[in-house]
């Protein structure tokens, strides 16, 4: 019942109603002390607390955390920043690069041009799925996903985030591990849906 809950939230699912339904009759059945010693033993074992699963694959890279301002969609200029100072050691102004390409949350090409200042190359990827990513990260190649989200007021508004890791699982389960810039800066997330993501891009960098 507890691994219910977990995946529910860490899934985008309703955390609330998972709580209702299983964490709280998990109580009252006993299917919560179950569920942890079962929990226990996958770790000792090497393999994943919720679900069993063993790690078969992990990429990463060293990605810095930028935050946005509240209430701002500076989101694409944030993961430049990041990708810039992984790939070049430094960072460009926020200023600077907001006054260079001002339309840069809503144009591709001027964020393709942003990247480009800084020799980095961006491109789609094809094929949005956990596989794609994991080589991408596994050839020192960037990955930023730009996803539907709900804002304050309920709208569905895009969102840029970087991934910093990726781990896949001998079950088929992965877990991606990303550098936010909204919230605190990081976000687990354990499944691609097609359905949120609006694009996938790879960032590259390449001798000036």
């Amino acid at each position: 019942a507890l691994g219910g809950v977990s995946n529910a939230w860490l899934n985008d699912g309703d955390y609330f109603e998972a709580a209702k339904n299983g964490f709280l009759t998990g109580f009252v059945s006993g299917a919560i002390t179950g569920g942890i010693g079962g929990g226990i033993s996958a770790v000792r074992d090497g393999r994943n607390f919720w679900h069993g699963g063993k790690i078969v694959e992990h990429y990463e890279m060293e990605l810095p955390t930028y935050l946005q301002e509240p209430g701002t969609i500076d989101c694409r200029y944030k993961v430049f920043q990041s990708f810039d100072e992984h790939y070049n050691e430094s960072c460009s102004d926020f200023t600077y690069i907001k006054q260079k390409y001002p339309e840069v949350p809503g144009s591709e090409s001027q964020l393709a041009r942003m990247y480009s200042s800084r020799n980095m190359a961006l491109s789609k990827i094809d094929k949005m799925n956990a596989s794609s990513v994991a080589e991408c990260l596994k050839n020192d190649m960037g990955v930023s996903i730009e996803m539907k989200i709900s804002d304050e007021m309920g709208r569905t508004v895009g969102h840029a985030v970087a991934v910093k890791s990726i781990s896949i699982y001998d079950n088929g389960r992965m877990q991606m591990t990303l550098m936010n810039p909204d919230r605190y800066g990081i976000t687990k997330m354990n499944k691609i849906n097609p359905n949120k993501i609006i694009n996938m891009f790879k960032i590259q960098k390449f001798k000036p």
